[in-house]
């Protein structure tokens, strides 16, 4: 019965730790890195693509980071029945949230909110136009 708790327990765990921490290095991946290199393409010169690329590595490193020691830790000082609860709960909230890791709506508006401060000021007017453009595709 204590085990069946455990396993609970670290199931939630699992959950929170890929949607605060896991689901921000994805989003990286899958969004914001395919998102700099389109309108790198679109702007040649009119954003600073190492910067932001370099901003994003940053936060993607650190956020992976995190998740990898949370999971090591768990998996390390937890049992069997914590573990399984545990990669079963990031497995649960990764199916849950695989549909959001695009480049529209919600994070294309992030993106943009994000990267205008790596954008050379005469490029912005059409770069806000191309982010609203991707963000209602």
């Amino acid at each position: 019965m204590l085990n069946l708790l455990l396993m609970a327990a670290m199931f939630l765990v699992g959950a929170v730790v890929y949607f605060f921490v896991g689901f921000g290095a994805l989003l990286v991946l899958f969004c914001y890195v395919p998102l700099t290199r389109r309108l790198g393409r679109l702007f040649p010169g009119g954003i600073k693509r190492a910067r932001i690329g370099l901003s994003f590595g940053i936060e993607f490193a650190c956020r992976a980071a995190l998740c990898l020691g949370a999971a090591a830790l768990e998996l390390y000082f937890g049992g069997e029945f914590a573990a399984g609860g545990f990669i079963s709960g990031a497995i649960m909230a990764f199916g849950l949230s695989v549909e959001q890791l695009n480049v529209r709506g919600r994070n294309a508006f992030k993106y943009l909110r994000r990267a205008r401060r790596f954008v050379k000021p005469e490029t912005c007017p059409d770069f806000a136009k191309v982010c609203l453009m991707f963000a209602q595709s």
